[in-house]
Order: structure tokens, then C-alpha cells, then sequence
């Protein structure tokens, strides 16, 4: 999480799925108030999790879709085989392409996954929009605490009656 920048995860709206927070905000008074962006780095270690995940299952996809066009076009030429040589070179080349194929991840279980992974950037932005909506009203609050202060100031002598 070291390389995370809280910045990052102020701006992502990942193609606009997402609202974006913003690095600042203006009170009803109209004062900016800057976001602490080391507070959202977390944020951003769950984005960069995400994205590394959809780039991997992107890559074992368009590797398994190559490694299936190899078996077919293997299995045509075992069908086209004349001699026993090369029969069992290409049940080397099949049995090697079946072992590729194997070791990428399995199609329904990177389906499953995408949709953890979604749910986890779900959850992940709900909670960077509930702290962003904490940071906006307690600055808030603290404006409005210092306004009603500075125009209505609190006796600070003790209240005398009038004596009869």
C-alpha cells in the first residue's frame, strides 16, 4: 500500500461507474476545504487490486482463446497424421497444449471472480463516499459552530438582579 496515492482514488470514477470525490470541497460559507489524500490511499490499494485482476483475467482469456485455436488446428493435423512419428510428435504438441490450457484460469471461475472484485469496488467507493460525506460535514459543522460563535457572544459575567 506504500505506492498507493490518496489522490487517485479522490478522482476515479472508472469511466464514470463511479462518483467522483474531488480533492476539495466549498462549504456553504464558500471556504475550500482540501481532502487528506493519505486517508484515501487505501482507496487506491483496492482500485490498483481491481484493475491488476481485470488485466490478468483479460490476458488468461485471450490465452486460452489462442491455446483452443492450437488444439483445433492440432487435431486436424493429427486427423491428416500418415506416419506413426508423426502421430505421436502432435500427441506431444496436443498434450502440451491441454497441460496450457489447464493452467489458465478457469472461465466460469474468472466470472465468479469479476463479480467479487466488483462487489469489492463497490463496497470500496460506498465507503470512500460515506468518509468524503463525514469530511464535508464535520468542516461544516465547524463552520457553522465558528459563525454562530463570532455573532452571538456568550455573557461571561454573572447576571444581576435588581434588588427591591
Amino acid at each position: 500500500m506504500s505506492s498507493a496515492d490518496g489522490n487517485y482514488a479522490l478522482t476515479y470514477n472508472d469511466s464514470g461507474i463511479y462518483a467522483t470525490v474531488g480533492a476539495s470541497f466549498q462549504t456553504p460559507g464558500g471556504q475550500t476545504i482540501q481532502r487528506p489524500a493519505d486517508q484515501y490511499k487505501p482507496f487506491t490499494a483496492i482500485i490498483n487490486t481491481a484493475s491488476n485482476y481485470v488485466t490478468v483475467a483479460d490476458n488468461a482469456a485471450q490465452r486460452r482463446t489462442t491455446i483452443k485455436n492450437q488444439i483445433a488446428q492440432t487435431t486436424q493435423q493429427l486427423q491428416n497424421a500418415t506416419t506413426d512419428a508423426e502421430v505421436q510428435k502432435l500427441h506431444g504438441v496436443l498434450t502440451s497444449l491441454n497441460g496450457d490450457l489447464a493452467s489458465t484460469d478457469d472461465e466460469v471461475n474468472q466470472a465468479a471472480a469479476s463479480a467479487m472484485v466488483q462487489d469489492i469496488q463497490n463496497r470500496n467507493d460506498q465507503q470512500k463516499q460515506i468518509q468524503a460525506l463525514t469530511e464535508q460535514q464535520n468542516a461544516e459543522f465547524t463552520e457553522a459552530v465558528s459563525n454562530y460563535t463570532a455573532k452571538f457572544q456568550l455573557l461571561n459575567a454573572p447576571t444581576v438582579f435588581p434588588t427591591p
